[in-house]
């Protein structure tokens, strides 16, 4: 923090006078400007020229004001990281242990259901044997309105929903858990087949401009891809 920081009054009296200075030059340049002579396209050169230098003047000035504000805020970005640091990886490292206890004792707890579940249908395979036992000896003695009411009991033994118990995870005031759902490419060539052949999410799918631009840089539009066209744009380039 070598400069002082700039007064906001100060930037504003510069600002002004930047523009006081540009808006000699810039108020011919409306929407509908155009040259069409070449005594107005020398004219149009050197105001380009005068542009570029103005701006430039402003950018260095603008920055003056600002770099005192870079360096202060480097200033107090260095100075409260080592706090943020150490709260972050303490807070990556209780996140971690309890969201391991919380699905150790969901493994636990789902065990525990998975067994009770096992249990409820041993009693209900124990209890239609039982019933189609006296069903059996009731039809030896051609007892037919017991034989219709036992079977009416096993068929009601045998569609009866079994209990499940729910599955809860540890809760505590403050503290959930969600489940984020993400995804990767794992085999480019298959996703591109994929996209080819049914036209779907060809969203995911996202061109390299750059790379693209680069090409184009370097071969000067000589180069033949199916699916990209490359072209030049003129423009002027100014030297101040």
């Amino acid at each position: 923090m070598e400069n002082a920081i700039p007064a906001v009054k100060d930037v504003e009296i510069a600002a002004q006078e930047r523009l006081s200075e540009v808006k000699g030059i810039i108020l011919k340049f409306t929407p509908d400007f155009s040259v069409s002579t070449g005594a107005e396209a020398e004219i149009v050169a050197n105001d380009l020229k005068i542009i570029s230098t103005m701006l430039k003047k402003v950018d260095e000035q603008r920055k003056a004001f600002t770099k005192p504000l870079d360096g202060l805020k480097k200033f107090f970005m260095e100075a409260f990281r080592p706090a943020e640091t150490e709260l972050k990886n303490a807070d990556a490292i209780a996140r971690g242990a309890l969201l391991s206890y919380q699905q150790q004792e969901r493994r636990k707890a789902e065990e525990a259901a998975r067994k009770e579940r096992e249990r409820q249908e041993a009693l209900m395979r124990a209890e239609v044997e039982r019933l189609k036992k006296l069903q059996e000896e009731a039809e030896l003695v051609d007892d037919q309105e017991a034989v219709e009411q036992i079977a009416e009991e096993k068929q009601a033994v045998e569609t009866q929903p079994i209990p499940v118990a729910p599955v809860e995870t540890p809760k505590f005031e403050g503290i959930g858990t969600q489940k984020v759902w993400k995804g990767e490419v794992v085999d480019l060539t298959e996703l591109l087949k994929f996209i080819v052949e049914t036209g779907e999410h060809i969203n995911l799918i996202t061109p390299n401009t750059k790379d693209i631009g680069t090409l184009a840089k370097a071969t000067k539009g000589t180069l033949k891809i199916p699916g990209i066209r490359f072209y030049s744009e003129e423009g002027v380039r100014v030297r101040a």
